[in-house]
């Protein structure tokens, strides 16, 4: 059973409801960058990465198992291990110029202009992610891939 174990499946048995959900998450987390348009690339795609390498396999946790497990660990290590090193390098004094030249630039973009950067990029990451989820979604059906064709 999923947690939203009454859906209809859709592509491959998957929810259509499920990239509305890491979607609508990783619009939740990238939205934070408006503070700062360099964010959306890059705390914005860190924070979508690994949360949904959380939300997913909780999603799918009665039949999570084998490679679709290892890639949900790996690109979960390497969202927080990126989010960790754009945190850390922000604080170093050299990249404070870096980091004026940034704003300056996001400065010069408006309300429009972010959204649309806001809303491809969240659709990108969930894009990004997708391999991750059809594997679920597949094991979830009792259609898991194979590394030799069936008899």
């Amino acid at each position: 059973m999923t947690l939203l174990s009454d859906v209809s499946p859709g592509f491959i048995g998957l929810p259509w409801q499920y990239p509305a959900v890491i979607l609508a998450l990783c619009l939740a987390l990238s939205a934070l960058s408006f503070k700062r348009v360099v964010y959306f690339v890059s705390l914005g795609y860190a924070a979508s990465i690994a949360a949904q390498a959380i939300v997913l396999p909780l999603l799918y946790r009665d039949t999570l198992r084998g490679w679709a497990l290892v890639q949900s660990v790996l690109l979960l290590l390497y969202g927080l291990r990126l989010g960790v090193f754009l945190v850390l390098r922000e604080q170093t004094a050299s990249f404070q110029q870096e980091q004026e030249e940034n704003a300056a630039r996001g400065a010069k973009l408006r309300g429009p202009t972010r959204a649309a950067i806001w809303i491809g990029v969240s659709v990108l990451y969930v894009l990004m992610f997708l391999p991750v989820l059809l594997t679920m979604s597949a094991q979830a059906a009792g259609q898991a891939l194979r590394s030799t064709p069936p008899d």
